[in-house]
């Protein structure tokens, strides 16, 4: 067996290495900090990924089921979503709103409006959105039709 070589990685700290294996000092710091970035964004889990957010595409649900639609929106702007739904509705009952900023963090970013509904009688409801900011300054609008059964 060949003699132990010192590999000067550090110079206050040489780090010894057998012949056929082993990874520097210097080596192992560089790889640490991707390996951790993958692992952290693997785990982060986005509790709305399976959102609705295509007004065109009809959403089919099943009585008693939860479901989301989010719309892009932006707070600094004063615009915000609003929706038409009647609180009384048998077939679509909305359960909470909020919005959720991006991930970006200059100024003026963007974010999401979302809404979470709970699926209620058997039925189609058109639920529609309009992005205000306030009354009279509708900016845009989106309707989504629900079939629960």
């Amino acid at each position: 067996m060949a003699a132990p070589r010192i590999l000067p990685t550090r110079p206050d700290r040489p780090r010894t290495q057998r012949d056929g294996g082993g990874v520097e000092y210097g080596e192992m710091r560089r790889t640490i900090p991707p390996l951790l970035l993958v692992l952290l964004l693997s785990c982060h889990d986005d509790p709305y990924s399976g959102a609705h957010g295509n007004p065109d595409k009809p959403i089919d649900v099943k009585a008693g089921e939860i479901f989301f639609i989010r719309l892009s929106s932006n707070a600094t702007t004063g615009y915000d979503w609003v929706t038409d739904l009647n609180p009384k509705s048998p077939v679509v009952r909305l359960v909470e709103t909020k919005y959720v900023g991006s991930t970006d963090t200059r100024p003026g970013s963007g974010g999401s409006r979302i809404w979470k509904f709970q699926a209620g009688a058997a039925g189609r409801e058109t639920v529609t959105f309009t992005y205000q900011r306030g009354p009279g300054d509708k900016a845009d609008t989106a309707a989504f039709s629900i079939i629960v059964q």
